[in-house]
């Protein structure tokens, strides 16, 4: 007998209906829902029908085969997905101890049917706890499981699949269409097998839908040829992909936490999957349903949430599931806090095998050779001889026009040089750039700043501001200097200024020289908490005095800004050349003159 419950005015006061009383009714199929007052609804299948549970903020739950709320009759879907296997769902909502004892069962899980390693096991036990509460979260990763043949990853897909809030087997799709209209009907978790997408117009077309599924809100616009008219598909959703090859797009592949899968070598893992598996899943299944209904309403997603030293996209993928741990347990998100630099890295390194990564490698090992005036071909001639790539000029051109790279002629030559902005180059070169080569660039980078900035060392006392507190510090000849209060202005050598700098202990405000005076009525055209070096210095032929007047007369009061365009013409005017320009904009910048605002320079004055 089918069972209807009226459930308008809440599950306390829910009444029973006969089907006599829901004849005129059309009846809408939907997986779940959630009401204005605080009702989850959620599909469930047990003795081979679909059926509803629902439960409200009072904890009350309800069973039924349909429900009547106002003038819509609901009902669960009950499609060939359903009765053949291909998605799957909870049979009832079973209470559970805790949320630590529930990720503890879901990790035994894994671990007995599948061999990964443990960090990536935690992490992907904490996605699909996550997954439950998919449609409170702004945003989530997609899984990327990697490896050989033979590494264990179509297992742990299954696993994860059996585990995930509506996991659905999308791996025999055979279209396009078939992937984005079943994952809109069913929002829930699409594993998608054999996952080495070509680059046919069919795969560019799965590669767009994917990338929209990261995030809720996106949708995928199709025409509709019999209506003439356009239809609109919500992409969002948990994905698990299993690739054996890194996926192609740039895009995707920064929304995808990579999972390494190895063959394993151990021999209590089933090879074929035993009856008991499909119980204990359904056990677990039923679980974090009840988690779901348990803490939909409790669940918060704090927006303001993100990891220092990561990507935008990498702690927007990573707050829901912070998020959660932090609801769930401290020790989740110990863990996730732990982990998250080590994803970043991850996806760093996936980048610095693209075009793009390539081409911000051969601008730092240029630069670091002292080159000043790169070209676009001079980019591409080094990627052919170091990484043995071939990347035209022209294509070059468009990579360095996608980063952000403004070009310009260098003087009557047709030659095209790079504009160059050290903050954007730094922060590019963190996106793009392995660890250990990064490192590498920003010490030797933070050497030539500093050997620049020291001169001969002869006389040159240097005027930084600590950033932490210190005790005595050693300098040249055993000579201690200190103690030192953060924030406090202070004058060192500038060769212990420099180690300072270097290890982050100090930044500086700006550089005096004893043997030089001001001369008296004439203004230094920046600001240091004592008598500046004056221009120009010997060596400089007055350039950087030329340099600073033209500063003056574009930005001639506080907070004026001086655009960089404008400068480099002036300034060619007078004979000097861009790059020189840009050189002393860098060298001021450090010593703390003026302030690089991207296209324009900010001159501190007095």
């Amino acid at each position: 007998m089918t069972e209807i419950y009226d459930i308008t005015t809440g599950l306390k006061d829910a009444r029973p209906l006969e089907p006599a009383d829901t004849k005129d009714l059309r009846p809408r199929p939907t997986p779940g829902w959630v009401t204005g007052d605080g009702i989850t609804v959620e599909e469930i299948f047990v003795d081979n029908r679909p059926r509803f549970v629902a439960r409200d903020r009072e904890d009350n739950i309800l069973y039924a085969d349909t429900f009547m709320l106002g003038e819509e009759l609901l009902t669960p879907i009950d499609d060939e997905l359903v009765q053949k296997g291909a998605i799957c769902l909870s049979s009832r909502a079973e209470p559970y101890s805790s949320e630590d004892e529930l990720v503890r069962e879901i990790l035994g899980f894994m671990v007995r049917y599948a061999d990964v390693d443990p960090t990536y096991m935690k992490l992907a036990a904490i996605y699909a706890l996550t997954s439950w509460l998919c449609d409170r979260c702004p945003a989530l990763p997609e899984l990327n499981l990697r490896g050989a043949p033979e590494s264990g990853k179509s297992r742990f897909g299954e696993v994860l699949r059996q585990l995930c809030y509506r996991g659905m087997d999308a791996s025999g799709a055979s279209s396009y269409a078939s992937l984005y209209r079943f994952g809109e009907v069913w929002g829930g978790t699409m594993v998608i097998d054999e996952a080495d997408l070509g680059r046919s117009d069919e795969a560019t077309d799965i590669v767009k839908y994917l990338n929209l599924r990261y995030e809720r809100g996106k949708c995928l616009w199709r025409w509709d040829q019999e209506a003439m008219e356009p239809r609109v598909f919500i992409a969002y959703g948990p994905t698990i992909l299993i690739t054996r090859k890194p996926v192609w797009d740039a895009a995707l592949s920064s929304r995808c936490i990579v999972v390494p899968m190895e063959e394993t070598e151990r021999e209590d893992i089933p090879l074929n999957l035993p009856p008991e598996f499909y119980v204990e899943a359904q056990e677990l299944r039923d679980k974090m349903l009840a988690f779901r209904l348990r803490n939909y309403h409790r669940f918060e997603v704090d927006h303001h949430h993100r990891f220092k030293g990561l990507t935008p996209r990498m702690n927007q993928v990573l707050q829901p599931m912070a998020s959660l741990a932090k609801l769930v347990s401290p020790e989740l998100y110990g863990f996730i806090e732990g982990i998250a630099s080590d994803l970043n890295e991850r996806v760093v390194e996936e980048r610095s095998h693209s075009e793009e990564g390539y081409v911000l490698r051969a601008i730092m090992e240029l630069k670091l050779e002292g080159k000043e005036a790169i070209t676009p071909s001079d980019i591409s001639g080094w990627i052919q001889d170091e990484l043995g790539y071939e990347l035209k000029s022209r294509r070059v051109g468009y990579r360095l026009t996608s980063l952000g790279f403004k070009r310009r002629r260098l003087g009557e030559k047709r030659a095209r040089v790079v504009e160059i902005e050290p903050r954007k180059l730094d922060r590019l070169i963190s996106r793009y750039v392995p660890r250990d080569e990064r490192e590498r660039w920003f010490e030797q980078r933070e050497q030539l700043r500093l050997q620049e900035f020291a001169g001969s060392g002869a006389g040159k006392m240097v005027k930084i501001r600590p950033l932490v507190d210190m005790p005595k510090v050693m300098g040249e000849n055993n000579r201690a200097y200190g103690p030192f209060k953060a924030g406090e202005v202070i004058e060192v050598p500038s060769l212990l200024a420099g180690m300072m700098i270097r290890r982050r202990e100090a930044e500086c405000v700006g550089m005096t020289d004893p043997t030089e005076v001001t001369k008296e009525g004439e203004e230094p055209p920046f600001t240091t908490p004592g008598k500046p070096s004056q221009y120009p210095r010997e060596g400089e032929d007055g350039t950087v005095s030329t340099v600073w007047g033209l500063i003056r007369q574009l930005a001639p009061e506080r907070g004026m800004l001086a655009d960089k365009r404008k400068l480099r013409g002036l300034a060619a005017k007078q004979g000097i050349p861009a790059e020189v320009v840009d050189r002393i904009l860098e060298r001021e910048e450090t010593y703390g003159r003026l302030i690089d605002r991207g296209g324009s320079v900010e001159p501190i004055y007095r």
